[in-house]
């Protein structure tokens, strides 16, 4: 994506967002126990899950101080609960 001179700072909006849409485990806050978030009308697989992380893993910047921290870790956490690949959980 970079080659089509596309800002870094958009492509990351795009990917913080569409991981926030299509992952339900982005959406949670710390507490599981927490009863105020509603669950998503349709819950992908876990493999569907696993699978969708490690590509927005992959289309992430690699430029720092481009993707949220807040965000980063999410994706760490929630990579940790899918049992990602150890590349795509070291990229994080």
């Amino acid at each position: 994506m970079e080659a089509n001179e596309m800002r870094p700072e958009i492509i990351s909006g795009s990917v913080v967002g569409y991981a926030k849409k299509y992952l339900p485990l982005m959406n949670r806050q710390s507490s599981f126990n927490d009863e105020s978030h509603s669950t998503p009308v349709y819950t992908p697989s876990e493999a569907n899950q696993r699978a969708l992380l490690e590509e927005i893993v992959g289309l992430l910047p690699n430029r720092k101080k481009i993707v949220i921290t807040k965000f980063l870790i999410r994706l760490l956490r929630s990579a940790m609960v899918l049992h990602v690949s150890p590349p795509c959980t070291e990229n994080l």
